[in-house]
């Protein structure tokens, strides 16, 4: 079982799977703090996000402009721009609840449902109704499209799993080579 996640004021249900996964995507992918602030503002704006609390961790907006207030850009050890924080409290709160995150997007469902995708996405590559280089070019909605219209039983079935199973019709599956990030950040610019 995956960290405890409760939620007030949150408008996409019991699953703030996408909402966490923005977040840290939005927080850790640019060292242009401007940029980072208005797409985390944007993206609470898009949830309705009043609190988000992960195992305990607060994560109400004002923890979550605590964290951006806590923010800095350093130069790491290759010369480069990373985004680090002025005290270890904040860092250590970053890299926990990123733990957390990972734990949770990485629970048997989702590990189930990565496979599935893998499993539908070879079999259309090996039967030639898509090239490997199509999946750089197609987007979801174009992709999903073209297996709508595929006649062939297997790759119907296999969507019809995708489409209709049910959270309890799901069996452990080990993925291991899930990546798991190992956050190191850079505090009043040391690396911890």
């Amino acid at each position: 079982a995956g960290p405890e996640i409760t939620t007030r004021g949150f408008s996409v249900g019991n699953n703030p799977e996408e909402f966490l996964m923005e977040m840290k995507k939005a927080f850790f992918m640019s060292a242009n703090k401007f940029l980072i602030d208005k797409e985390i503002d944007n993206i609470i704006k898009k949830h309705n996000i009043d609190s988000l609390n992960i195992s305990n961790y607060d994560l109400s907006t004002d923890s979550i402009k605590n964290i951006i207030e806590d923010r800095c850009i350093y130069t790491n050890e290759y010369e480069e721009d990373e985004i680090g924080f002025k005290t270890i409290e904040v860092a250590k709160k970053v890299v926990e609840v990123s733990n957390l995150i990972d734990i949770y997007c990485h629970s048997k469902e989702d590990n189930y449902m990565m496979d599935l995708l893998a499993r539908i996405t070879r079999v259309i590559i090996q039967k030639k109704y898509i090239k490997y280089e199509d999946l750089y070019y197609l987007d979801e909605e174009e992709l999903f499209s073209l297996l709508n219209n595929i006649n062939d039983k297997e790759v119907e079935h296999l969507l019809y799993q995708f489409k209709n199973i049910k959270k309890d019709e799901i069996s452990d599956i080990c993925l291991p080579c899930v990546k798991k990030r190992l956050l190191k950040p850079i505090v009043n610019g040391v690396r911890l």
